[in-house]
């Protein structure tokens, strides 16, 4: 859709009856899970036009879910805003500090064992 990206792989879905190859018809509709990489916000499907946009649930946190129910299978794909950056920072500077505070504790727990250690003149 306009203004926005992909922002994962397109998936196409489908089903038929075993023996006879007919395709489905559905009393419900059917849920859709894709997985975003970046920022995605809602599921777009393949149709004759184009990327058409679905009415879709996120789910942020680890897993980047995104979840839509649809009437019929096809090809979905996860699109984000056009203006979301497609890599996230990492939180290196978190990282840092618990290192450093790692180091520092065992530098410490070093030098207290050395001192209990050496014998008293």
């Amino acid at each position: 859709p306009p203004g926005t990206r992909f922002d994962g792989n397109a998936c196409r879905f489908e089903a038929v009856h075993g023996m006879s190859g007919a395709v489905p018809r559905y009393r419900r509709t059917v849920t859709v899970v894709l997985r975003y990489a970046t920022g995605g916000t809602q599921i777009a499907r393949a149709g004759e036009s184009g990327w058409e946009p679905v009415r879709t649930i996120r789910y942020a946190g680890h897993l980047h879910l995104l979840v839509a129910n649809v009437p019929a299978l096809g090809t979905f794909a996860p699109v984000a805003t056009a203006t979301t950056p497609y890599v996230q920072a990492a939180p290196w500077g978190r990282y840092a500090i618990v290192v450093a505070l790692i180091v520092f504790g065992a530098l410490l727990a070093m030098r207290g064992t050395r001192r209990r250690t050496r014998p008293i003149p």
